[in-house]
């Protein structure tokens, strides 16, 4: 008898169940939210974090401004990646009204981040996933 013959389900002739994957020894990661940093500029909240060994910014627009054009958001990505940081995700955004929706996912695009921490009104969430739909 095979040690997975003992196992619920398993047994002479059957295969064994599925296997966990393979550990990658992945350490867990650990980001901060920009609004962590609403009382600080830009350097001193990347300093903080480096002096705290945390690599992934959650960015606020306070520190890059949602009318951010290509130029200031290329010049915000190099300052961060000096600082060994990744701008993983932008917000919290609020938004209030489609256009409101609408400029989060443009501001998104052009950060070049997947993730939107976004408080909608709840009569948008339906129109929410539509664009998120849209995005893929």
């Amino acid at each position: 008898m095979q040690l997975y013959d003992k196992l619920p389900g398993a047994g002479p002739g059957k295969a064994p169940r599925p296997q966990p994957p393979v550990d990658t020894y992945e350490k867990f990661k650990v980001g901060v939210a920009g609004y962590t940093f609403a009382q600080f500029g830009i350097d001193t909240a990347l300093a903080t974090m480096e002096k705290s060994d945390v690599h992934y910014l959650c960015i606020k627009d306070f520190h890059l401004p949602l009318s951010s054009d290509a130029a200031t958001i290329a010049a915000f990505h190099e300052k961060l990646k000096s600082k060994g940081v990744t701008g993983y995700a932008v917000g919290p955004i609020y938004m209030k009204t489609e256009a409101e929706v609408d400029r989060a996912f443009e501001y998104a695009k052009r950060v070049g981040v997947k993730l939107i921490v976004g408080v909608p009104n709840y009569e948008l969430l339906p129109y929410v996933n539509k664009k998120c739909r849209n995005m893929i």
